[in-house]
């Protein structure tokens, strides 16, 4: 493993013609990835790389404004509740994330029937399944406020070019109560998801600290 005090948390090797590159996720997201081996083909090829914004600037640069800020402020004014669901085991003192993996696939006709739904209500893939599953873990739950993160790039056009790591988390609070219509409530994810999207500047781990979250060890604020 990595020995995250000490430069570089990057390793290359070189074994039966095959050239294997070691990279910590801590210094480079999955964009990160794409630009390293565009830039190793440049200098393969005998061409000069341009000069791109250096990832240290943007480390010690609040790129966040009082926008972001006053907008996270209103979406948790007030405190969420736990979500609670009924799972096999009590929940230990300590969060823990030992478990397993289930993995299916949804059948192609079943895949077509969806993205014409997703048509008919003007909405994309993405805020159907994520309307879906705040929609299950409300009933799972019996809880009518659910919040769920959603990863975002964290990259503005001026970084779209530099290495680092700049993933963040944003929130997507939700009220799946009953009294709305599904085509409602899958349109107001869609909104809900592309403000959030819009305030992603804000680090969310300033989250917790502006609001005074209480967050307890043996649980996760997000799902």
């Amino acid at each position: 493993p990595f020995e995250l005090g000490k430069a570089p948390l990057l390793r290359v090797g070189y074994i039966e013609n095959t050239v294997m590159i070691d990279i910590h996720h801590i210094i480079a997201d999955g964009s990160s990835s794409a630009i390293f081996f565009k830039e190793l083909n440049e200098l393969y090829m005998g061409r000069d790389l341009p000069e791109t914004v250096q990832y240290g600037e943007f480390a010690v640069t609040d790129t966040y404004t009082e926008e972001n800020e006053k907008y996270w402020l209103n979406i948790f004014k007030e405190e969420p509740t736990t979500l609670e669901l009924p799972t096999d085991y009590e929940r230990p003192e300590k969060q823990s994330f030992k478990g397993t993996y289930k993995y299916t696939r949804i059948e192609k006709e079943l895949e077509r029937k969806i993205l014409n739904k997703c048509k008919q209500l003007g909405i994309t893939p993405y805020a159907y399944h994520m309307a879906c599953y705040n929609i299950l873990l409300s009933k799972f739950s019996n809880n009518e406020d659910i919040c769920v993160g959603m990863p975002v790039s964290g990259r503005s056009s001026k970084y779209l070019n530099t290495m680092g790591m700049f993933v963040n988390t944003v929130v997507l609070r939700s009220n799946p109560d009953g009294e709305k219509t599904f085509k409602d409530f899958a349109n107001e994810v869609k909104e809900k998801s592309l403000e959030a999207i819009n305030h992603q500047k804000y680090p969310y781990q300033l989250h917790r600290q502006l609001l005074h979250l209480i967050v307890q060890v043996s649980s996760c604020l997000l799902t």
